[in-house]
């Protein structure tokens, strides 16, 4: 009856309009070679996904961009990758676990020794899943926002000394169903979507540190921003 033929029509719109605006990559304004050139750039999980198209633009632009991931083969397959793809030969990756804590200070401790600079701190690396890390937290609150927390912590100094300066925590509008308690923080959530509720908790932490983070460096020229992919 009446409701399938409205259905019927919502969803040819729906087709309609995906294949109309949906499909066509967007266009952006064609970035001069140079307008990152002297500026690094660290991505975390720069080696697929979101995070290799960002490095790949980072790269494009001419800055040096550090992709920070955990798999060293797909990660070094993806900084050769990108600099064939750009001509930037200063494309390099390092070696980055953010479910455990011990890396997270490892690679930093590494990046501070072997790179000079940091201008752009892109928080990118995610995931939606369940289980427990070796720190004892749930996996995705750890790896979408502690071990990025942490290595914020650790790289901030560094970002002050070159600023102008910048960190993006990329969060989720799945923000909007997190909901953190203080004395549970960082535990598998209970009931039948822990997975999904964890993942949404952990980006509820995410616009929060965005938020605090940009409070707490007011005036240093270290901005700070939380953005929702697409």
């Amino acid at each position: 009856g009446m409701g399938w033929a409205l259905l019927g029509a919502g969803l040819l719109l729906a087709l309609y309009t995906l294949l109309r605006h949906g499909l066509r990559p967007a266009v952006l304004p064609p970035r001069s070679p140079a307008a990152l050139r002297g500026r690094t750039a660290i991505v975390t999980g720069g080696s697929g996904g979101i995070g290799a198209a960002t490095a790949l633009e980072l790269a494009r632009g001419g800055a040096r961009v550090v992709l920070a991931a955990r798999n060293a083969l797909r990660g070094e397959a993806a900084a050769r990758r990108i600099r064939t793809e750009t001509g930037n030969p200063e494309v390099r990756f390092m070696q980055l676990d953010l479910a455990s804590l011990r890396s997270v200070r490892a690679f930093a401790s590494a990046f501070l020794r072997q790179e000079p600079h940091l201008h752009l701190l892109i928080n990118n690396a995610g995931v939606s899943a369940g289980g427990t890390t070796e720190d004892g937290f749930s996996l995705s609150f750890q790896v979408n926002h502690l071990g990025h927390f942490l290595l914020t912590q650790l790289l901030l100094e560094r970002l002050q000394s070159c600023a102008p300066s910048r960190v993006v925590i990329v969060a989720s509008r799945a923000h909007c169903a997190g909901r953190l308690h203080p004395d549970t923080l960082g535990r598998p959530p209970p009931g039948p979507l822990s997975a999904f509720q964890d993942y949404c908790d952990s980006k509820l932490a995410n616009m929060l540190h965005a938020r605090e983070l940009a409070t707490r460096l007011q005036g240093t020229q270290v901005t700070c921003y939380a953005v929702h992919p697409g």
